[in-house]
């Protein structure tokens, strides 16, 4: 597959609007839809630090997960509605899934960092039979960050980690 750029003077119906963060970056059009690459070409692109298509790769999978999906959107959604994280977690679906193994130890907001929109501490935790837990695992986190300052770029991330930030 190639991707071919063009500029505003070039543009025409069969091109699609580049537009990144408020910014007309130009046009685009791809000639065909790629078939999957072979093991060797993958091996190549991979080592050389190029992008690898993979196309319909995912596509006997996908429904399976599609679900899953729509509640991190929903979780998205809400947290760009203003919502706290640490309390949609304190709810189900997450709850069930976190707890007893990773209770939520404090939620914080990170006014040094004007990309930040809240940040969760976990611990980690084994239970076991007579329902006595033990702390296995500190520090562990999770971020909720925009990835730009641009007003109308909704972008954003949930970035999983453990120890001090940076020096993970």
């Amino acid at each position: 597959m190639t991707i071919q750029w063009f500029s505003k003077e070039e543009n025409n119906s069969d091109h699609q609007e580049l537009t990144r963060r408020g910014f007309d970056l130009g046009w685009i059009s791809e000639d065909a839809r790629p078939s999957m690459p072979d093991s060797d070409t993958i091996k190549t692109k991979w080592h050389n630090d190029e992008a690898i298509m993979l196309p319909g790769m995912l596509n006997d999978v996908m429904a399976t997960h599609e679900a899953d999906v729509r509640q991190a959107h929903k979780l998205m959604e809400s947290t760009l509605n203003g919502e706290e994280i640490s309390v949609q977690f304190g709810n189900e679906p997450y709850i069930s899934r976190l707890m007893p193994k990773f209770p939520l130890v404090s939620a914080v907001f990170e006014h040094h960092d004007d990309q930040c929109i809240e940040k969760l501490y976990f611990d980690a935790e084994e239970v076991d039979a007579d329902g006595n837990s033990k702390v296995i695992a500190e520090e562990l986190w999770c971020k909720a960050s925009y990835l730009s300052f641009h007003d109308d770029d909704a972008s954003m991330r949930f970035r999983f980690s453990l120890g001090m930030e940076g020096y993970e």
